[in-house]
């Protein structure tokens, strides 16, 4: 389980410098195409990516990790770690995070800013919860018991 928190905490910096490092190729290859030769905007793009996934490490990744893991070992020993409960629990706590993390850091309190963080972070948990998932076979039932009991006839 400890691996697959892993992998889920690093997916949105991944995720944020893949994006950028196409955008940066898809310019490149635009610009060579079009005739107006090798600038260095797409340069500018992968290193935007490059610094935006490293300050994702820092907003993202982190907190995914201090919050993740424990939330992953309760779920686990109520054996309530299935995909509602990973999907849901990532959701709430990727918009918890992230918008009392925004309320804190902003000097006026910004109410707009606090909602966006929400929806932000709602996301991002959603996406960390999504390839916690993909990586982790978690318990397909919703009743309470172990997998043992679950099998028995």
């Amino acid at each position: 389980m400890l691996r697959s928190i892993i992998i889920a905490s690093l997916s949105i910096p991944v995720l944020i410098l893949l994006i950028f490092s196409c955008m940066g190729i898809i310019i490149l290859f635009s610009g060579l195409v079009n005739g107006a030769g090798y600038g260095k905007g797409w340069l500018g793009m992968v290193y935007a990516g490059l610094t935006y996934s490293y300050f994702a490490v820092l907003i993202s990744s982190i907190p995914t990790l201090i919050l993740g893991i424990p939330a992953g070992l309760l779920a686990k020993k109520h054996n309530a770690l299935n995909p509602t409960v990973i999907l849901i629990g990532a959701t709430v706590l990727g918009s918890l995070f992230l918008s009392l993390g925004a309320a804190l850091y902003s000097s006026p309190f910004d109410v707009d800013l606090f909602w966006w963080a929400m929806i932000i972070g709602a996301l991002g948990g959603l996406f960390n919860g999504y390839v916690f998932l993909t990586r982790f076979k978690p318990n397909k039932s919703l009743k309470n018991g172990t997998r043992e009991e679950l099998r028995a006839p």
